[in-house]
């Protein structure tokens, strides 16, 4: 017999074997319903972390794939302005409201201008009242 300080009651060895085995029972129940929701939470964090993981890869292709572009894009516009310095012909680029987004050395002359003068200007402030308005009259048309 085993003498049980909680209850103060006297049990039989038969009886603490039940109440032990239903508490057991009890156990068992619990530690199966905890790992049932860790498992599900590692399962989460697993997957959450293959997400970050592939989100994080796929951003370094798209920034690398960018960067490459990029670069790319850098090589052929130096290149272009090799060749728009180096050519005889006066080379200017306008947005779509008449001011000068680049223009070579050659156009800068011809204006009595430096390129940095007319980057940034409208054509009528560089090109004589009259070439501006037959300048304008062939845009229009």
């Amino acid at each position: 017999m085993i003498d049980s300080h909680d209850t103060g009651i006297i049990m039989t060895d038969q009886q603490t074997i039940k109440k032990l085995l239903r508490e057991n029972a009890g156990l068992k129940n619990k530690i199966a319903k905890l790992t049932k929701e860790l498992s599900k939470e590692l399962i989460d964090n697993v997957e959450h972390a293959n997400l970050i993981h592939y989100k994080d890869k796929n951003f370094h292709e798209i920034l690398d794939r960018h960067n490459n572009l990029l670069h790319r894009h850098n090589k052929m516009e130096n290149r272009y302005k090799v060749m728009a310095e180096n050519v005889n012909d006066m080379i200017s680029v306008l947005d779509q409201d008449g001011f000068y987004i680049y223009a070579n050395q050659k156009s800068a002359d011809f204006y009595q201008s430096s390129v940095d003068a007319m980057v940034g200007k409208s054509f009528r402030d560089i090109m004589s009242r009259e070439m501006a308005e037959k300048y304008e009259a062939d845009i229009v048309e």
